[in-house]
């Protein structure tokens, strides 16, 4: 008969009476094991591979029978779990459950495990063992807004960043050879804690991913074959042995518009394409760390970050409808951006004699131009091609200017000025015109310009991601443009953020130019967007617009102000609507009938 206790300190945590019959070989343990407060620290050393940072306690009572070489073991252990990190995810979870003990099974039910945003997942599932050896797990983890990826690029240098998914989750497979399945979509989260006071006005954290397209690496070499003289006998033993075992995940991942990706060409410079949008990607992991992507991602929004050799530093808003295609490497994706750099130059070079402009344009002022980029092709070799838009000069005007940029070469020669001098240049077809009007640039001007120009649009971008690092609850950035002998400089404050959990969304930009012929000068765009349903199909939508005035005629004043709503819904064919809705009628006569 035994009869004892552990203790920590004073206080006795594991208590233990029963009997042991040690003339019996089989059936020799009757005992009874009383839990009081253990500490979960004592179960670290034996997942130290998987989890960490143990923190709470452990209560219940076990009985043990069977033998000392198999014990058998059964009974209701009370976990309070107040935090458990998952090293691979980088995660920190907590939980506090009834596990039920059987013979050589851990059983969960429906334990509900939190994040550290107090959102949830809900685990059923058992840990089996052949009397304590050869663990083996096998989990459905069904969550909502749930934190499953929280790493920096020292953690993983494939793909990193935070993630927030609902959908499920599914892991199994033996401790050291684990398999995790997951079909799940991208979210945006707040915290749900009601312990906290909550700012009401606090924005949602989205999903951001990272794909780092340069790395480091070490290169070695291994021999495996000895070459021996032909008469001589070697004993050969083969020590080396292939390890099958490690992580496998398998995760169908329906990207939407709360998730950014980013592919990160060159970290250093910002040379980045960051994404939102829309598409179906599996990414698969094997034993081996071998990483695979497959899928169609539509972008909605977004921006590329354009630099060459340190001297270029624009940014480019990538269009809606651009699209990202993975058919194996995520290295070798293929590209189908629109993307459109917003630039403002003088149209003076397409106008060498003032005199006869017929034309209702201002040569002195600074026009919306808008450059394009076409990114098709391989990711790390893309094919590059620009066009030029004039969107708000006359038809007359816009057909003469892009009439002289009427093949590549010029083309690119346009667009490399507007790139570098952020200015046209007098085509080559007006070369031999009377180009040293009063209204264009001389040379020496012109190139005394260009430092400062890149210069300061370099700082501007580079300021822009500093003053948005600083807080996750706002985007900033600052555009500021040199300017010339004709010319004044411009400057422009942008500023978005997202408010009562990402249902209002507010972005804006004051500035100052001299675009407006009134003697104020500051100019300010603002839109508001606000979702009436959770799902966004249902919304609000109002702005302030400034006018860029091209004919005082036709001009109505310097802004342009409009409110509107509407409602969206997404099918595949008008069959399908069709069914939709009239399942909805059906469910709502159900309902006035069985009020």
């Amino acid at each position: 008969y035994l009869h004892g206790s552990f203790t920590l300190g004073i206080v006795p945590n594991i208590l233990f009476s029963g009997y042991y019959y040690p003339k019996k070989t089989e059936d020799n343990l009757d005992m009874e094991l009383s839990l009081q407060a253990l500490q979960m620290q004592i179960f670290e050393p034996y997942v130290k591979d998987y989890c960490s940072d143990f923190s709470g306690s452990i209560a219940g009572n076990i009985a043990i029978k069977g033998s000392v070489k198999q014990p058998k073991l059964s009974g209701v252990l009370d976990v309070n779990a107040k935090k458990i990190r998952v090293n691979y995810l980088n995660t920190v979870y907590n939980f506090s459950q009834e596990i039920t003990i059987k013979n050589n099974s851990f059983d969960f039910d429906k334990v509900v495990v939190y994040d550290i945003n107090h959102n949830k997942a809900v685990v059923t599932g058992k840990v089996y063992h052949d009397n304590f050896k050869n663990f083996q797990l096998d989990f459905d983890i069904h969550t909502q807004k749930f934190m499953c990826l929280n790493t920096a690029e020292i953690n993983n240098n494939l793909y990193y960043g935070k993630a927030f998914v609902s959908g499920i989750i599914n892991i199994s497979g033996y401790t050291d050879n684990i398999l995790i399945e997951a079909k799940v979509k991208t979210e945006s989260a707040t915290s749900n804690d009601k312990s906290d006071k909550i700012n009401v006005l606090a924005k949602a954290e989205m999903t951001k991913f990272y794909i780092p397209l340069t790395s480091s690496g070490e290169l070695s070499e291994n021999g495996f074959i000895t070459f021996v003289k032909k008469d001589s006998s070697v004993s050969i033993k083969n020590n080396y042995k292939v390890q099958l075992g490690g992580l496998t995940l398998n995760l169908d991942l329906d990207a939407t518009p709360d998730a950014e990706i980013q592919l990160i060409f060159d970290q250093s410079v910002g040379d980045i394409i960051k994404t939102r949008g829309n598409g179906n990607i599996k990414l698969n992991i094997d034993t081996k760390g071998e990483f695979k992507m497959y899928g169609n991602y539509v972008i909605t929004s977004g921006d590329y970050l354009f630099t060459l050799k340190n001297l270029i530093n624009k940014k480019f808003e990538i269009e809606n409808g651009s699209t990202i295609k993975w058919t194996g490497s995520p290295y070798k994706a293929d590209l189908n951006l629109n993307a459109i750099y917003k630039a403002r130059a003088l149209l003076s070079p397409f106008f060498p004699d003032p005199v006869t402009n017929t034309s209702q344009i201002n040569l002195k002022k600074r026009y919306p131009v808008d450059l394009k980029l076409l990114m098709t092709g391989g990711l790390m070799s893309p094919d590059i091609n620009f066009n030029i838009g004039i969107p708000t000069v006359d038809v007359s005007t816009r057909q003469r200017v892009l009439g002289y940029i009427d093949n590549d070469a010029e083309m690119n020669r346009q667009v490399f000025s507007l790139l570098i001098l952020n200015s046209f240049v007098t085509p080559y077809q007006l070369v031999g015109a009377n180009t040293a009007s009063s209204t264009t640039p001389s040379a020496s001007s012109t190139a005394s310009s260009v430092a400062g120009s890149n210069t300061s649009e370099l700082l501007s971008n580079q300021l822009s991601n500093m003053l948005s690092n600083i807080s996750k609850d706002f985007d900033v950035g600052v555009n500021y443009r040199k300017g010339d002998a004709i010319t004044k400089d411009e400057a422009a404050l942008a500023l978005s953020t997202q408010l009562f959990n990402d249902k209002l969304s507010i972005d804006g930009n004051v500035g100052v130019n001299n675009n407006n012929q009134s003697t104020n000068n500051i100019v300010g765009d603002v839109n508001i967007d606000y979702k009436l349903t959770d799902d966004g199909k249902v919304r609000v939508k109002a702005f302030n617009k400034t006018n860029d005035i091209v004919n005082q005629v036709i001009s109505t004043g310097p802004y342009t102000q409009g409110v509107g709503a509407f409602y969206r819904e997404e099918f595949d064919t008008i069959g399908e609507l069709y069914r939709r809705y009239l399942n909805r009628i059906k469910k709502g006569k159900k309902k006035d009938k069985n009020p």
